[in-house]
Parts: structure tokens; C-alpha cells; sequence
């Protein structure tokens, strides 16, 4: 029986996640499916509108977990809490034949790749970027960010980092937006099923 794909994209924080997914989906492909994110954190001003993720509070989003509505989620950078309810829904997506893409926290990757229902239509991507780099970008995107949090996320680098070899592939994101973009359609491009 045919199926489709499962696409994990995970990352150190400020590599890029949602600009290249946020380009995977503006190219409108009919194949590709993309799972809502929930988040504890306030909306930065640029996500205020954003459909992509739902912002609920800390109290919804436990009373979900309570729920075992998530497919996974996690607590990090010693703030918030995120991630993907589940409902069948990626299963169901990849069942239906489509490239379901969706970002993930680094401590379900392989979980999932146990799954034996996923195990061979799993397929990882790792986002990376220098600490100088990562530290500019988190600042331009949040003008109040705090020094703790800052620290925090930079802890979070590496913990994430040591877990990139067991990604099937890694894109360091110091190249354009575009290249990134191109790089991440060639792996995805080779799951043609």
C-alpha cells in the first residue's frame, strides 16, 4: 500500500524553523501537510496573526496533556511548553499519500522513529547555526529579550546539538533563505513514493 511521508524538522533555536517552513508552505503544494503547533508563549509581534500555531495558556495546554492529546510536546528553554495534538492526525495524513512536514522538540525525534507504524517513512532534518549567530538572530527578532533567557537558550543549543547525528540530514542555516529552501526540497524531493 502506498503511503506518504513524515518529515521531522528539528533545531537548535533561531536556526530557522519557521522561515523555512513558513516557505515550504507558500509553495502551495498539494502534497505537502503541515500540523498546527500550540505554544505557551505570547505571540511576538510578528505572529499576532499568524495561523500557523495556536498561543493558548499553560493551564489549557496541561489540561491537554492530562488529555493525552498531544503526539508529543515539551517544556523548554525553561519557559514554555509546545507542541503537536495529535488526533490522528499526522497518521492519518501520512496514510492519505502527503508529505506531512512538521517541526519538533529533539527529545521526541526518536521516539517517533521507533514508532513501528512510522519507522521507515520517517525522515529527520536538522537545523544548525553558530552561537554568535544564533544569539543576533534571537535578539533582532526580540528587542526585550533577557539576558537569563538568552542564556537559556543558548544551554538549550547544547543539548539540541548533541542529539544532531541521529538527524538523516543537517543544514547549516548561515546560507539565504532561499538556499536553505532549496537544500531542504532536495531531501524532501527524494521521498517520491
Amino acid at each position: 500500500m502506498k503511503k506518504g511521508h513524515f518529515f521531522i524538522i528539528w533545531w537548535v533555536a533561531g536556526a530557522g524553523k519557521w522561515t523555512l517552513t513558513w516557505n515550504l508552505r507558500k509553495l502551495n503544494r498539494e502534497d505537502f501537510y503541515f500540523p498546527l503547533s500550540y505554544i505557551t508563549r505570547k505571540p511576538r509581534p510578528n505572529e499576532e496573526k499568524w495561523v500557523y500555531a495556536h498561543f493558548i495558556t499553560e493551564e489549557e495546554f496541561k489540561k491537554s496533556i492530562e488529555n493525552n492529546e498531544f503526539l508529543e510536546y515539551a517544556f523548554v528553554h525553561k519557559w514554555w511548553y509546545y507542541w503537536t495534538k495529535a488526533n490522528d492526525i499526522v497518521k492519518n495524513w501520512i496514510n492519505a499519500w502527503l508529505k506531512v512536514i512538521k517541526e519538533m522538540e529533539y527529545q521526541w525525534v526518536g521516539q517517533i522513529q521507533k514508532d513501528k507504524e512510522f519507522m521507515t517513512d520517517v525522515t529527520t532534518i536538522f537545523l544548525d547555526v553558530p552561537d554568535e549567530e544564533l544569539i543576533r538572530r534571537i535578539k533582532k527578532r526580540d528587542k526585550t529579550i533577557s539576558e537569563k533567557e538568552v542564556e537559556n537558550r543558548l544551554e538549550s543549543a547544547k543539548k539540541e546539538r548533541k542529539f544532531w547525528k541521529k538527524a538523516d540530514y543537517k543544514i547549516i542555516t548561515t546560507i539565504t533563505k532561499e538556499e536553505v529552501l532549496k537544500k531542504a526540497l532536495e531531501i524532501i524531493n527524494k521521498h517520491n513514493k
